[in-house]
């Protein structure tokens, strides 16, 4: 301890002036040992690694421009299926089936067609198979963004009706050997 200044004599009374404790003495040592570690804690300016996860209780304020979108470990691609799952999609036709399976053309029905609207996918149409077709079987793959986040079973009037998977394939129930008008309709993953 190092005392500045003049000390008289009236000051130096029971009670005013508690003994100096020095780095040896055993409880000066422990008020310091609960103390952190300069090298171990976060400070509030300087540039700093800070390793692990963090939980904040509420949403920390950054300045504007703070992270580049290359910063941004797959923030992007995230925001942009949000954004996928919620713009709506204008009737589209499908093209794509599984091998002997087609869009059926003739009477009421022109092949299958989807959209998306307000989060919610819809589909409806007619398809046929080359030959004899069983439960089980994929039709065709609905397109990213238009998949539901449960397995949906769809409708028909014939014995056979679709369902659409997770993965976005959309299979048969039943069997059966003539084509077949079906819909269906879930909210989007």
């Amino acid at each position: 301890m190092v005392l500045v200044g003049t000390i008289s004599g009236s000051d130096i009374t029971e009670g005013k002036v508690k003994k100096a404790r020095l780095p040896s003495d055993a409880a000066y040592a422990a008020d310091l040992t609960p103390k952190a570690n300069d090298s171990a804690v976060v400070h509030n300016t300087g540039a700093e690694t800070v390793a692990g996860v963090k939980t904040f209780t509420s949403a920390p304020v950054v300045p504007d421009a703070s992270f580049t979108i290359a910063k941004t470990s797959g923030l992007q691609a995230a925001l942009n299926a949000k954004a996928d799952a919620t713009t709506d999609i204008a009737w589209t036709q499908i093209t794509a089936f599984a091998s002997g399976w087609s869009g059926y053309v003739g009477g009421n029905w022109n092949g299958v067609w989807y959209c998306r609207r307000a989060g919610t996918a819809f589909i409806s149409g007619g398809v046929q198979k080359s030959s004899a077709y069983t439960s089980g079987e994929t039709m065709f793959t609905m397109p990213s963004g238009s998949r539901p986040s449960a397995t949906t079973q769809g409708w028909s009037a014939n014995v056979a009706a679709p369902a659409v998977a997770t993965s976005g394939a959309v299979f048969v129930t039943g069997g059966g050997t003539s084509a077949f008008g079906f819909g269906a309709s879930y909210p989007v993953a």
